[in-house]
């Protein structure tokens, strides 16, 4: 996939059971010039137009007849060919157990139905900053940068990768959980670590912790990720010295700004 400049060098590809939502959604994207949708009623001829030709972007709909958007992601980023195709998820679901599933896959974007059209241009913005490294302004020379990625999910992980290397990022060292993260810190220096929250051996507040009372590199900056609404739980990760909180799915434009004011400190 070559870098591209507008909306309308676009391929999407739409999967939406119902054809009302189908025309609202396919008019929306043409007003954004995007003209290039393909669209589909459900998760298996989704499928078959994947093969038939990768799209640049999926948009789809959460609850379907049969597979749902969640399953549809999950078998996405398991295949080789489709694992870094960005996702946008439409639904006006409001349950966790079915949203997290979701967003721990690297989503570009979660938007609710009915979705207003600045919400969608920005996730379209998102898919275009992913996609075309030159997209971005980039004030700060990012390349040098040495990062620590700590997460569990090897979906999340590739996502954020290709979201750091579009931001210009060139040295990224990938950690499983926090015990492998500080097992690496112990042995190369970094200048920004990022870890998510929820992980299994150490979570990101027990890395988080380690850094600031054990490690060799007590003042690495150090960015947390995640989905967590618990107020206490954020609470006690800010008072264990976290630089900055960052929500999933992970947004560019939010990254850079805090990678920026990171190295500005």
């Amino acid at each position: 996939m070559g870098p591209f400049m507008s909306f309308a060098d676009l391929r999407v590809l739409l999967v939406e059971p119902s054809h009302v939502q189908q025309r609202i959604l396919v008019e929306q994207l043409g007003g954004l010039g995007v003209w290039n949708v393909e669209a589909a009623d459900g998760c298996s001829a989704a499928w078959r137009q994947l093969e038939a030709r990768c799209p640049d972007l999926v948009v789809s709909a959460l609850h379907m007849e049969g597979e749902s958007g969640a399953d549809l992601v999950l078998r996405m980023r398991a295949h080789e060919k489709f694992c870094d195709v960005p996702f946008v998820l439409l639904s006006s679901e409001r349950d966790v157990r079915l949203l997290e599933p979701v967003r721990q896959c690297g989503v570009t974007a979660m938007l609710s139905k009915p979705c207003a059209p600045s919400d969608l241009a920005r996730a379209l913005t998102r898919v275009a900053e992913l996609l075309d490294p030159n997209a971005l302004e980039q004030p700060l020379d990012l390349e040098s940068l040495h990062v620590l990625l700590v997460d569990d999910s090897g979906a999340a992980r590739r996502y954020m990768s290709q979201m750091l290397s579009s931001l210009g990022v060139r040295h990224i060292t990938l950690a499983v959980d926090g015990r492998e993260a500080i097992e690496l810190l112990s042995d190369a220096f970094f200048d920004v670590v990022i870890t998510d929250y929820n992980m299994p051996r150490l979570d990101g507040q027990g890395l988080l912790e380690y850094i600031r009372t054990e490690s060799s590199q007590r003042s690495v900056p150090v960015m947390m990720v995640t989905s967590e609404q618990d107020i206490d739980r954020l609470a006690a990760v800010r008072d264990a010295g976290v630089s900055d909180i960052c929500d999933k799915p992970f947004e560019p434009e939010r990254v850079r700004a805090v990678l920026h004011g990171l190295i500005g400190r």
